[in-house]
């Protein structure tokens, strides 16, 4: 899921790593934020 998330991320040209992956699965497994999921419109 977060993957797919970042590789949309990434396609449009933000500049982000594996680090940032798995610092934000690290945040969701410590409960530092919450999951809430939105919705990706792709056109």
């Amino acid at each position: 899921m977060f993957i797919d998330f970042f590789y949309l991320l990434k396609r449009n040209g933000l500049p982000v790593s594996l680090r940032e992956l798995l610092t934000l699965l690290e945040a969701l497994q410590k409960r530092v934020v919450e999951f809430m999921p939105l919705v990706v419109l792709r056109l």
